[in-house]
């Protein structure tokens, strides 16, 4: 030990928590370097026959680090797992890593960790003594099955099968708590700084140099930043040594193993970590051009189930570089401390030389841009580390590149040589005229040119049933508002700056329909939901005088600037708002309803405290009460109580957007949030309001709009407009006088009582859930695993399309089938649907 480290150090190096000492992180002279009894394989079975009555016919030890592991093999062909700890390992701490364990394995997120076995005595951990008598804490778990990650190769989509785990992991460790969840971690690379000290161990100049260096521009580019990143509970290890795989199975990962280094931190050091695990392990030996390539494969996936921030992004190579610094300064000093497991502790510090090589052969702003490739437009740069500006060349390259932005159900223009003539031109005349941004639906896009009730036309006057568009509510060219908007385009039409009666009643009948404070509230009128969506999170904002902004992983609010923010449904090109914080899907599919109001709310909960602890406080919680774009789920309706009940004690409001799940859409009700018997403070909604007249609005209390009406001022020069009213009030009336509700109601118990019988016969449909007019149908490839079937979902929607039914997809994986039809929509359209759709899955069957 050298005396740099064996010193107190005087003062505090910049960037290290007070505190923070090598002692602490288990680095000292002592921690983990006295002798102790090395446990044999005999006390392994002797062990797990005693304690945990489990017929034991073998062990066979395990490498590890610290502590003693071996696989246990039984006289019925099973085999567990027990891990001995280290006598030196803090016993708070292997409560800590066991609990966690335990809390993941029960959270419903389906991430394969092993399931410990109670003991005799009930105890997850039993207290031994080792050959030295010094006492121990032994837990036995479920053998994991696969091929460690380490030990073969991935392909792409394997790899992001990998960050889709991640991401999940990151949700199911969310909301776990425990006494020891502060502990410090020397694999926490937020704790490099306070390495420094081990410089002076590294016998190589010229590595102690690249090393010193190394840490400098960590201390230069991460450190500022440390302070607000988002963090929780995380695994910290996600390496390939701790992941186990399939190739063949329908789960890619099929273990996810030794919590020994989680610790409460940084969500991008977590992703880091597992980013690290990717780099070519020969960089040394050979030019590597792009470090990154495989690891960008993992981010990707990632995006798909978790979000990150610009600023998270930017650092996430850095922080890559920090732990091949910390990396090598750890194992270096292990290895020194325990002499006899060197080739096991150092067996990845020999590759870090050359990946360490490639970082400081390049300056940070070339770093920073390495995962910044879904947000190249944005001009709000992390001062320690400026991006440079892209040449026109440059970018086209990129675009050329670079995934097209994410929509289920979307047409792929680079396909267009299959279409007609005219379809080609007419496509070849959007990209020119429209530009890029617009999508198409289907493979063959539909040329429509007339609409009636639930039925739509195309150029070659075949008529199609339209079992999608809930935007004209109320079916297409329905006679009384295309009159209503008429008479009144040929009377009047201006704006809400002048004294009328039209948008005075309409606001008093949209009123009565309403349930808690906020019927007695006010309605602001719009022209979309988008503007909705957006004037509700300005009021939240000014009324509570926060930022924070709670929404569900797959959301879509909108697509202005501020509620694109909030729409992580848009894409893993999309950005979301440095003060958005996602929770989980309330996937009722998968996670059980006994108790999911409570585990909804304990996300929330969590990211409350996350946006408190960040100085922006929670502004408002976000939710669309059928959670359409997360894959339509219903049910159960006692689950947003908890949550909204949090979020208001936090002082936020909660927002119910209404622009999917209203006017009578689930049947039952005439707004989706009424199901739940929740008090909204703000209800938005949009699309069926004018029944295809853009025309939309909110309902708001008096008190959550009274600061902000009174400060500031409101005008929409066409929201409200005496048009735009003429045409809510006629849709109004239609829901109302042709007793839509009811309609929605019979009809879509019908509609989902037939899918239901179609699951019978078709396996590929996991589940069919829904309320009224909405219902969603998950295509799986398996139904004892769930996983969710894309491929099969793409072929659903395009083969029904081919047989003139219009239906569309949607959800994280785009495997939920998207059946949302006019209001209008009658049982016979029911059975024509459900026809068509027993033909289309036993035809997908057969390929």
């Amino acid at each position: 030990m050298t005396d740099a480290v064996a010193r107190q150090v005087e003062g505090v190096e910049p960037g290290v928590r007070p505190g923070v000492t090598l002692d602490r992180l288990g680095l000292g002279s002592g921690r983990l370097a006295a002798a102790h009894a090395v446990m044999g394989e005999v006390e392994a079975v002797t062990l797990a026959r005693a304690r945990w009555s489990l017929d034991i016919v073998a062990a066979t030890r395990l490498a590890t680090e610290k502590d003693d592991t071996f696989r246990l093999d039984t006289s019925q062909g099973e085999r567990f797992v027990v891990k001995v700890s280290h006598p030196d390992e803090d016993d708070d701490e292997v409560a800590f890593e066991t609990e966690l364990m335990r809390h993941v394995h029960e959270s419903g997120y389906g991430v394969p960790v092993p399931e410990l076995l109670p003991s005799d005595g009930g105890r997850l951990l039993e207290p031994v003594r080792d050959g030295s008598a010094r006492r121990r804490l032994a837990r036995v778990m479920t053998f994991a099955p696969g091929t460690p990650l380490d030990a073969t190769g991935t392909s792409a989509p394997e790899r992001e099968r990998v960050g889709e785990m991640l991401a999940q992991l990151r949700h199911a460790t969310a909301d776990f708590r425990h006494p020891a969840d502060d502990r410090v971690c020397a694999w926490d690379v937020r704790h490099l700084p306070a390495l420094r000290p081990l410089l002076d161990e590294v016998p190589d100049a010229a590595q102690r140099q690249a090393l010193t260096t190394g840490l400098d521009r960590y201390m230069d580019v991460v450190v500022p930043h440390l302070p607000s990143l988002r963090g929780h509970v995380l695994h910290n290890d996600f390496s390939t040594s701790n992941l186990l795989v399939d190739h063949d199975a329908a789960e890619f990962v099929t273990g996810v193993i030794d919590f020994g280094d989680a610790v409460h931190t940084a969500i991008a050091v977590d992703v880091a970590t597992a980013l690290l695990n990717q780099l070519p392990r020969d960089a040394a030996r050979r030019v590597v051009p792009d470090l990154f390539a495989g690891a960008r494969d993992v981010l990707r996936g990632y995006l798909r189930s978790a979000d990150l921030t610009e600023t998270e992004r930017a650092l996430l190579p850095h922080l890559v570089m920090g732990r091949v610094v910390a990396r090598a300064l750890i194992t270096l000093h292990r290895a020194s401390l325990i002499p006899g497991n060197t080739t096991y502790i150092l067996r990845n510090t020999a590759p870090g030389w050359g990946q360490l090589a490639w970082f400081l052969d390049r300056t940070p702003d070339e770093i920073s841009s390495t995962f910044l490739w879904p947000s190249r437009r944005s001009t709000q740069r992390p001062t320690a580390h400026p991006r440079t500006r892209m040449s026109t060349r440059e970018t086209k390259a990129t675009h050329q590149t670079k995934t097209r932005g994410k929509m289920n159900n979307a047409f792929d223009p680079n396909a267009a040589e299959g279409l007609s003539r005219s379809s080609r031109q007419l496509v070849e005349r959007r990209e020119k005229l429209l530009g890029p941004a617009y999508r198409l639906f289907y493979q063959q896009p539909l040329h429509i040119v007339r609409g009636e009730g639930c039925r739509l036309w195309d150029d070659e006057g075949n008529e199609y049933l339209d079992a999608y568009n809930n935007v004209v509510s109320v079916g297409h060219a329905h006679p009384h508002v295309v009159e209503a908007v008429h008479q009144q385009m040929q009377t009047l039409c201006t704006h809400t700056r002048y004294l009328q009666e039209g948008v005075l009643d309409y606001a008093e009948h949209l009123l009565a329909t309403l349930t808690g404070p906020v019927a007695d509230g006010h309605a602001m009128f719009t022209c979309t939901g988008s503007e909705a969506n957006d004037l509700a999170l300005r009021i939240a904002k000014y009324r509570t005088g926060n930022q924070g902004v709670i929404i569900t992983s797959e959301a879509y609010h909108g697509n202005s600037d501020q509620v694109a923010g909030i729409s992580p449904a848009m894409g893993e090109n999309a950005v979301l708002g440095t003060w958005v914080r996602r929770v989980p899907t309330p996937d009722s599919y998968r996670i059980p309803h006994e108790g999911m109001g409570e585990w909804f709310a304990g996300h929330v909960r969590e990211q409350i405290r996350e946006l408190e602890r960040h100085g922006v406080g929670v502004a408002a919680l976000v939710v669309d009460s059928l959670f359409s774009s997360d894959g339509l789920y219903a049910q159960p309706t006692d689950l947003l109580g908890p949550a909204v009940k949090a979020v208001q004690e936090a002082g936020g409001l909660f927002i119910a957007d209404e622009v999917q799940c209203g006017f009578a859409r689930s049947g039952e009700r005439m707004w989706g949030y009424q199901r739940h018997d929740v008090h909204p403070d703000i209800v938005t909604m949009g699309k069926p309001m004018g029944n295809g007249y853009p025309v939309a609005g909110l309902a708001v209390t008096h008190d959550a709009v009274a600061e902000f009406g009174h400060d500031m001022r409101y005008f929409n020069t066409f929201g409200g407009n005496s048009v735009a009213i003429a045409a809510a009030q006629a849709t109004f009336d239609v829901i109302r006088d042709e007793n839509l509700l009811d309609n929605s109601h019979r009809v879509g118990e019908t509609l989902r009582a037939g899918l239901t019988d179609l699951s019978k016969r078709h396996p590929a449909v996991g589940d069919v859930r829904g309320a009224g007019l909405y219902a969603g149908v998950e295509l799986v490839t398996d139904r004892d695993t769930k996983t969710p079937d894309q491929a099969l979902s793409t072929a659903v929607v395009n083969g029904l399309r081919e047989r003139r039914v219009l239906i569309s997809a949607t959800g994280t994986h785009g495997n939920v089938l998207k059946i949302r039809p006019p209001l209008v929509f009658d049982t016979n359209d029911a059975d024509r649907l459900l026809s068509v759709l027993d033909e289309v899955l036993t035809d997908s069957a057969g390929r």
